[in-house]
């Protein structure tokens, strides 16, 4: 739990620095910056909500439902239903039973490629336009939210609204639609993409920093041993002796 609480800290501390600093400097080059900065560390949070539904943050169960939940909050996830769709990704992964399948076949074309497709830094930088953005997270939402869990997360920044102003709220939102979005899709990429299995890579620290935070882009480990911790994937990999390609290489088509 502290390993996590840590990673939990240091994210959030980083979208509150991208805030004050585009409150003191606003400008486009700030706002863009910021927008980027908050967007990856939202992949970060959301990532860390992840593990919770995986139950690895800490024990008993309760405590550990109660920290996803707080990882969730902001984004207006359900964790029941988040479990229920991730779960059923674990168990059907590559299947036509998948629901990232799914997810992906509403948004087709821009998935429909291989994974050695370079197409995707364009679909990615294209998820800077919200409307992009928004035709693949309003599916994934309409899966892991709920009436309740969306309200919760509304009275969430109603609170921030009310008592720091309305340019965190703004500001999260924009890179909600934008550039949490652009993370996400280059994640996703790296791990199923043009196989039917989980391709395993490494990546680099800006990489990491980026579309890959606390050690998702461990994902062949993740899906070998879901029930281990972000931190205790690249210990595994060590131990499995797993060959891995970087993420250059796996656009390059290795």
């Amino acid at each position: 739990m502290p390993l996590w609480l840590a990673a939990l800290m240091f994210d959030w501390g980083i979208i509150a620095a991208a805030i004050a600093m585009f409150e003191q400097w606003p400008g486009f080059l700030t706002g863009i910056l910021a927008i980027i900065l908050i967007g990856t560390r939202q992949h970060g949070i959301a990532v860390l909500g992840h593990d919770g539904a995986h139950g690895t943050i800490c024990r008993p169960k309760w405590l550990n439902d109660i920290f996803a939940h707080v990882a969730f909050l902001p984004f207006g996830i359900d964790l029941a239903r988040y479990r229920a769709f991730h779960f059923a990704h674990h168990r059907f992964v590559g299947t036509d039973l998948d629901p990232e399948q799914e997810l992906k076949a509403q948004a087709a074309p821009a998935w429909d490629m291989p994974a050695s497709s370079r197409h995707i830094l364009l679909l990615s930088a294209k998820d800077f336009l919200v409307w992009p953005a928004l035709r693949e997270l309003v599916p994934f939402m309409a899966l892991a939210s709920s009436p309740m869990a969306f309200l919760a997360g509304l009275g969430f920044w109603a609170i921030v609204t009310l008592t720091l102003g309305y340019w965190p709220v703004l500001l999260w939102y924009t890179a909600l639609t934008t550039s949490f979005w652009a993370s996400n899709r280059l994640r996703i990429w790296t791990e199923h993409q043009g196989t039917d299995d989980t391709h395993c890579v490494s990546a680099t620290w800006w990489q990491r920093f980026l579309f890959l935070p606390h050690n998702i882009g461990w994902h062949c480990e993740h899906h070998a041993r879901p029930d281990l911790a972000f931190y205790q994937l690249p210990l595994l990999r060590e131990k499995m002796r797993t060959k891995a390609v970087s993420v250059g290489e796996l656009w390059a088509g290795y």
